[in-house]
């Protein structure tokens, strides 16, 4: 069959129905062919808009088929219907359909943005675009927006439009339905001057007078086909142009597709900055109170485990006493009586690599402290320790030295006293090179020379206050301790390096003694790590509710792009319409108004982030000042960070999933109807 005696459309008894048992359309047939000038017309409700959107392949709902350039549309494809509408058919409607916020050359080029794997108008297009725009007297308004111009200049940019993607067919939908007299005459002169240059064009009118100028008039009434009149049958032939016969699709609509509707949604966004701006702003304030939240309470936490850690709850105190219940029959390779630090405790350390210092813990409870006729007893303590006993708790002097291993060798008569005993007998006076006396009910005294006093100093023990402590060498303690069990080594203090839970090793270490005494032993580890451990237990629990409050405040935001996508999506229908009219596939509109919400989210979690960073930074550097102890330093948390980035993109996609999935579902039709 030769090229010329192919119709560019033809219906074959098209019914179709809005409702059951109401027909539009009863079973309409005709064909077009290249280069015809034919009007549609009746009276309204005769099915007339109903017939231009199934030749447009914008209703599928139908019985019959429609034939464009000898394909049915019934074998099409959504993508392949959507190839037709962008490339082989020119659509001119009567409200125009022109985008509010666009340039009279960004709606000319609108059709340029589908497919989206090649959604950017080339300088080809923009040079078709100048150049339809100039035969069509409109050049000087290329840069105005459509609210500028006239109903005339506004229908000739919707024709520009049409011929941008130099289509065959050219439908028309009462192209003078909302014009003057003059703006009328003018626009059918061009749709003349377009069929004389080769285009089919297809008006469909109530108005006899445009039908008239038409080379063939085919008249419907109550769903049928009345007349079909032709004119000048030879201006068919004389208009005609050759056309080939291809199949095309808009294939590969994957995640590549959507990545490249980013430039096209970006273009939505920017033409409604207002609107996007107020919708940002929750968002923002989300993401900003997620990241400040989350890095404030990380700061806190550390901050105050730190605190502990100063109080020496990364130490371990280790008990061992001899077992009097044992039974005579138990065995042991050796029996248990005291702690000896070249037999026990040194290869205790060799044995367990993370045992940083160890330090021989004797003590005596509540010994009177005097000097000068002064003395006092309220909740003092004196320990026999050596010269990692500083280091292990983390104690420093204020004044004089500590102790040191020299003092220990030689079981030096020094001591280190606490702030309050130098506070209590040495009011205004120097403490470092007196001699203080230690006693115990009726026991000998201990005589030391003062060496050091520490600073005052915070305590995680009520029972013990650190500063009514006098510290001394071991070595001297139990030679002088008069009472026998104050003279026997039965604890010892140990420092874990950290990354080491405390309270997780002292089993190994209780295991350790029982192999080497069995038990003739009775052994205890006991360390501060178990409240350290319901303190990060807390402090996990108090950041996780704050930052559940903070992920409500995003949740909201969240909501409020979704409902200002669902209020975007219900006053851009006709602009949704349109789009799908000019080559958009259902996917593409997902994709579309999915891509604006996830720009969305982006841009104002960005905001947010900037935001929030300032925002703890400043709260930190503010705490500094109020807080003379605390150094200011700077906070990055890279959970905070991630979270929060995770959150922006999951809150990009929920907030715009509905409205993505409403708008492939959309209905041209009805779309196009609706009120703007």
């Amino acid at each position: 069959m030769e090229n010329a005696v192919v119709p560019v459309v033809e219906a074959r008894g098209l019914r179709f129905s809005y409702r059951p048992g109401e027909e539009i359309l009863k079973g309409v047939s005709f064909k077009i062919h290249p280069g015809e000038l034919v009007a549609v017309t009746g009276p309204s409700g005769s099915g007339k808009s109903t017939l231009f959107y199934l030749l447009g392949c914008l209703l599928d709902r139908f019985e019959g088929d429609v034939l464009v350039k000898g394909r049915s549309t019934r074998d099409l494809s959504q993508n392949e219907k959507a190839w037709l509408r962008n490339r082989e058919i020119g659509f001119v409607f009567q409200q125009f359909y022109l985008l509010p916020r666009a340039t009279v050359l960004e709606n000319i080029l609108l059709p340029t943005q589908f497919p989206f794997d090649d959604s950017r108008a080339t300088p080809e297009d923009r040079a078709r675009a100048a150049q339809i725009a100039e035969k069509l007297g409109i050049t000087d308004l290329l840069d105005r927006s459509p609210q500028e111009l006239s109903g005339g200049q506004q229908q000739r940019v919707a024709i520009a439009r049409a011929l941008l993607r130099k289509a065959d067919l050219i439908l028309a939908d009462e192209p003078t339905g909302n014009l003057d007299s003059k703006s009328s005459e003018s626009v059918m002169e061009i749709l003349k001057k377009l069929n004389q240059e080769g285009h089919t064009i297809v008006v469909v009118t109530h108005d006899s007078e445009i039908a008239e100028q038409c080379t063939r008039v085919i008249r419907v009434k109550d769903g049928l086909l009345e007349s079909d009149e032709t004119s000048d049958p030879s201006a068919a032939k004389k208009n005609a142009k050759p056309f080939q016969l291809e199949r095309h699709d808009f294939g590969g609509l994957g995640l590549g597709s959507f990545v490249k509707a980013m430039p096209v949604a970006w273009g939505n966004i920017k033409r409604s900055r207002a609107k996007s701006a107020l919708t940002m702003l929750g968002v923002s304030l989300g993401v900003a109170a997620v990241l400040t939240t989350m890095s404030l309470g990380a700061y806190a936490k550390n901050k105050i485990l730190e605190g502990y850690e100063a109080m020496g709850v990364n130490t371990l105190r280790f008990y061992g006493y001899p077992n009097w219940r044992r039974s005579s029959q138990d065995f042991a390779p050796a029996t248990f009586k005291e702690f000896k630090w070249d037999s026990d405790l040194v290869p205790l350390m060799r044995t367990f690599p993370q045992i940083e210092a160890v330090s021989p813990l004797f003590n005596m409870y509540e010994p009177t402290l005097s000097f000068g006729g002064l003395s006092f007893a309220d909740k003092t303590m004196a320990l026999g320790v050596n010269e990692q006993y500083f280091p292990i708790t983390g104690q420093r002097v204020s004044d004089g030295r500590a102790l040191s291993v020299f003092d220990v060798k030689l079981g030096a008569a020094v001591c280190v006293i606490g702030a309050e005993v130098k506070n209590r007998l040495f009011t205004g006076a120097l403490a470092v090179g007196r001699t203080l006396s230690v006693s115990q009910e009726s026991a000998n005294s201990m005589p030391c020379k003062i060496v050091g006093v520490l600073e005052k100093q915070p305590s995680s023990q009520d029972q013990i206050q650190i500063d009514n402590e006098v510290i001394m060498p071991y070595t001297y303690f139990s030679k002088m301790a008069t009472m026998p069990y104050q003279r026997s080594m039965q604890e010892f203090l140990m420092k874990i390096q950290s990354g080491y839970d405390p309270a997780e090793e002292g089993p190994s270490f209780e295991g350790y003694f029982i192999s080497r005494y069995g038990s003739t032993g009775q052994f205890a580890a006991n360390s501060d790590a178990k409240l350290i451990s319901q303190m990060k237990l807390f402090l996990n629990v108090f950041s996780g509710l704050l930052s559940a409050v903070a992920v409500i405040a995003l949740v909201v935001g969240g909501v409020g792009i979704n409902n200002m996508m669902l209020a975007s999506l219900s006053e851009r229908l006709k602009e949704l319409g349109l789009r799908k009219a000019l080559g958009a596939t259902p996917r593409q509109l997902r994709f579309l108004m999915l891509g604006e919400s996830v720009l969305l989210c982006t841009a104002a979690g960005l905001v947010g982030l900037v935001v929030g960073f300032g925002a703890y930074q400043g709260l930190v550097f503010a705490a500094t000042k109020l807080i003379p102890k605390l150094q200011y330093e700077w906070i990055f948390e890279p959970t905070a960070f991630i979270l929060s980035f995770a959150a922006i993109f999951l809150t990009g996609l929920s907030s715009g999933f509905v409205p993505a999935m409403k708008a492939e579902r959309l209905d041209v039709m009805d779309a196009l109807r609706q009120d703007i």
